[in-house]
């Protein structure tokens, strides 16, 4: 692990962990260089007022996580940016999540409760939903969300969404300039006392059956 300002370059898990939890009440900037795997449930808690996981590229950089990452709220804003991650991402009730140019093999989380004004963007990721359980791809919660220039990518599980969203009847939820395919099985989108506005994008093979609404 190499140490400089606010930047921490880590090579396996364990730095990985520590490098978090040295970086207390500061922005932290996590960078990776090659592939990383945790075997365990990671929960952060550690307080910051931003924490940046950042690879080389997104075809490169691979971390695999055998459980799930857990980023709590005392984490105020957190980016995913250049990188490719194996597992289940979930935020909960941070004030701002950013996921840029980034692959994700299974789910990604967020539940923003503590801030009203809390915000999701999704920006240049490629999702591919996990093949071995019935999450759905993207669980958003309570917050205004913008994913744009991006490809979401289901599986064989039927009852599961690509996109499934609620709001607090004053969210919004925009799709821009991106490419949503269920697979014939999956279904599309799932969307709740929100806003919703789709721009420039295309929904294909997407599953409607009796016990969804895709």
């Amino acid at each position: 692990m190499f140490k400089n300002d606010n930047k921490i370059i880590v090579n396996n898990s364990n730095e990985f962990v520590n490098g978090i939890n040295i970086c207390k009440n500061t922005d932290c900037i996590i960078k990776i260089n090659n592939e990383i795997y945790i075997e365990d449930d990671l929960d952060v808690t550690t307080s910051l007022k931003k924490l940046h996981i950042v690879g080389e590229n997104k075809d490169t950089t691979l971390i695999h996580l055998n459980n799930d990452i857990f980023i709590h709220g005392e984490v105020e804003e957190v980016i995913f940016e250049d990188i490719n991650v194996h597992g289940k991402i979930i935020c909960f009730d941070n004030k701002r999540v950013t996921l840029s140019n980034i692959n994700i093999y299974g789910a990604f989380k967020a539940n923003l409760t503590h801030y009203p004004n809390g915000f999701v963007h999704i920006n240049k990721v490629n999702l591919y939903a996990n093949e071995l359980s019935q999450d759905h791809g993207l669980v958003i919660r309570r917050c205004n969300t913008t994913i744009e220039n991006s490809n979401l990518y289901g599986n064989d599980k039927y009852e599961a969404k690509l996109i499934n969203f609620s709001g607090l009847n004053t969210h919004y939820l925009k799709i821009l300039n991106t490419f949503v395919d269920g697979k014939y099985h999956q279904g599309g989108i799932s969307i709740s006392a929100s806003n919703m506005y789709i721009s420039n994008s295309t929904f294909i093979n997407n599953y409607s059956g009796e016990f969804s609404f895709g």
